[in-house]
């Protein structure tokens, strides 16, 4: 797998995570693709955004993100 570019895990479900060799946790960032209602999951801190939008803009643009989903805590991600 080629960590720089998105990866297609099921039908229009996309991992657009950022890996960090250096880290304990890694960004597992998710496009669900659906034209201009496409939904993000937890797109990841602030260190990792740069990579997660470049990969997401592969597949869709920006203007075609929906929603964002945040399911955790993480200050960097929802702050």
């Amino acid at each position: 797998m080629d960590s720089g570019a998105p990866a297609e895990i099921g039908s229009r479900v996309f991992w657009v995570g950022a890996v960090r060799p250096e880290e304990t946790f890694q960004c597992h960032a998710y496009l669900v693709e659906a034209g201009d209602r496409s939904v993000l999951i937890d797109p990841g801190s602030a260190d990792a955004i740069d990579d997660v939008l470049a990969k997401v803009r592969q597949i869709v643009p920006l203007e075609s993100i929906r929603w964002v989903l945040c399911h955790h805590s993480d200050p960097d991600e929802i702050g």
